[in-house]
């Protein structure tokens, strides 16, 4: 996964590489390999650990980040977007 400016990340829409978008297609498609699942865990990982987005409480990040890896599945990615919201951050 290329390296973003830590202020400005690129939403996978706008991805120049498509392995992310067809990672975030087939995962939105309900297809998704294991092989897109850990693409997509990348991509979510980079959305927490900006610098720029300030938590309220920082521990917030850890479990976030713990989170995240316990991800196996799609479902597991869908609740942990749940839990994303609730911090505001919308990486699809």
């Amino acid at each position: 996964f290329p390296s973003h400016d830590t202020h400005r990340l690129v939403y996978w829409v706008n991805e120049p590489q498509s392995i992310l978008k067809t990672a975030v297609s087939n995962y939105l498609n309900e297809i998704a390999t294991d092989d897109d699942l850990l693409i997509i865990r990348d991509y979510i990982k980079h959305w927490i650990e900006l610098e720029s987005y300030q938590f309220e409480n920082e521990s917030d990040r850890e479990k976030l980040l713990r989170e995240l890896e316990e991800c196996k599945t799609s479902s597991d990615i869908d609740k942990l977007t749940d839990n994303l919201l609730d911090f505001g951050i919308d990486p699809f």
